[in-house]
């Protein structure tokens, strides 16, 4: 494969790879209107210029000369061009990326959309290893400029109210004030296109230590109050369909399983991609995430960025969720449900990132696993 089809494969992997983290958008009927202005959100591009940028090392280009082509005498022999190594894209050595998933959908959301996926993804690639933590949507916060809310209010409203740099620049300002995160990026994705994405990709194989059982509202003018997602212990294959299910479903485990599961998909994502199976799908993947995701990253950052990922070792990879450990029940003014954080144990947290163990052992409970309630119905294929 030739360089330039490599660097564009990697770049579209970490594409596709962020793409699945739009997994924590929540399902239509789940969304709740945000407070304040709902005026129909702008549909152009975001561009986080308030944000902190990493520093960026970029390699000029080499301007080579036109070949001359040259007689060669029967005597001389030609010699062996020498090949130049091609330098390993240079990263910052330290940036956070704020991963942000929201539920819009256009006109069947009435222009209002919340941001229930909050990841920041910190790239600590000094010490080649990656850290994830992930926010709980309800989380009570208190951005500039505004009044309390949930977190996953803060993009959409940044974005009504004008705020320098927009909704994506108000969280990440909010994260500073609140637990001291500086972020250096954002990449934001819609719902559109996730299930096709994963499609295309042929499906997602994921490893539960545990079997899985999880619920979520019934369809409108079903009979029943839930529905269900039942997955048994081991490999197991999901399209699109039931990868969403998979990161989206939350009313047994809550918000906090939903982040372990988000994140177990990553890394199953990133498994998937080394095997370099999905090269031919590579140009409908694009038509559809490039329609799904705003980001101030460049071609150049996601390239470095997939570069350094396809690199790590699993053991270097780290996950953290804001659990309720660290957070506590609030009742809102307007008698709203929301989380309180204790903001030592959330520092704590927080600073020990990647002191825990490895993210697929950290998620790993199959030393108590939760029992199943009656009549399980497998959802998704086991691999034999």
């Amino acid at each position: 494969m030739s360089r330039g089809r490599v660097l564009l494969f990697l770049s579209l992997v970490a594409f596709g790879a962020l793409l699945l983290a739009a997994g924590c958008l929540v399902l239509p009927g789940q969304r709740q209107a945000a407070t304040g202005s709902q005026a129909p959100a702008t549909s152009a591009p975001l561009t986080v210029s308030a944000m902190p940028k990493a520093t960026r090392t970029a390699t000029a280009p080499v301007a080579l000369p036109s070949p001359t082509p040259t007689a060669t005498p029967a005597a001389t022999s030609t010699p062996t061009p020498t090949m130049t190594p091609t330098p390993t894209p240079i990263l910052p050595p330290l940036q956070r990326i704020l991963l942000l998933g929201t539920d819009e959908r256009g006109e069947s959301s009435g222009g209002v959309w919340l941001t229930d996926a909050i990841l920041v993804v910190t790239v600590d690639a000094e010490n080649k290893r990656i850290g994830m933590l992930g926010i709980p949507r309800d989380l009570w916060v208190s951005p500039p400029t505004m009044w309390e809310m949930r977190i996953n209010q803060v993009d959409y409203l940044g974005d009504q109210h004008d705020y320098p740099g927009g909704g994506a620049a108000l969280l990440a300002d909010t994260l500073k004030e609140t637990f001291g995160l500086e972020i250096d990026h954002y990449v934001r994705f819609k719902q559109q296109g996730f299930v096709q994405a994963i499609d295309v990709m042929g499906g997602i194989t994921v490893t539960l230590h545990c079997p899985l059982q999880e619920f979520a509202p019934a369809d409108p003018g079903s009979d029943k109050q839930y529905k269900e997602l039942y997955l048994d212990a081991g490999p197991q294959w999901l399209d699109g369909e039931t990868a969403l299910k998979f990161v989206t479903y939350r009313y047994r485990f809550g918000d906090w399983g939903r982040a372990k599961r988000q994140q177990l998909l990553l890394l199953a994502l990133r498994d998937q991609a080394l095997q370099l199976d999905i090269i031919t799908r590579i140009p409908v993947l694009w038509s559809i995430v490039k329609d799904s995701i705003q980001s101030d990253l460049t071609l150049l950052d996601w390239v470095r960025l997939a570069h350094f990922a396809m690199q790590i070792d699993p053991k270097d990879i780290h996950g953290r969720v804001i659990d309720e450990t660290m957070t506590e029940d609030y009742v809102t003014e307007k008698s709203g449900l929301a989380l309180a954080g204790d903001m030592d144990a959330i520092a704590e947290a927080i600073e020990t990132l990647f002191d825990v163990e490895p993210a697929d052992e950290f998620y790993d409970q199959s030393e108590h696993c939760p029992p199943i309630w009656p009549s399980p119905t497998p959802t998704a294929t086991p691999l034999m």
